[in-house]
């Protein structure tokens, strides 16, 4: 693994009939001390027992690849 700590913070929470969203922050460290950030949502479709059917995720790897492995620097 490439992270020596890795953190999800919700930011957003939005639920709708049968489905939510969670949009977060990501934080890590990677095991050479470098940080990465990256913001992402996670969609949950919920079936009719109330179970999450399905979850899919999306944010930019490569991007928080490239900060980790030291190629970009974090804007804040």
């Amino acid at each position: 693994m490439i992270f020596a700590q890795l953190e999800l913070t919700p930011n957003n929470i939005f639920i709708v009939d049968n489905g939510a969203a969670v949009k977060w922050t990501m934080q890590g460290v990677g095991k050479n001390g470098n940080q990465g950030v990256a913001e992402g949502i996670s969609i949950f479709e919920i079936n009719e027992n109330g179970k999450i059917k399905q979850v899919s995720s999306y944010w930019d790897d490569a991007a928080m690849m490239a900060q980790i492995k030291g190629d970009l620097t974090i804007n804040n």
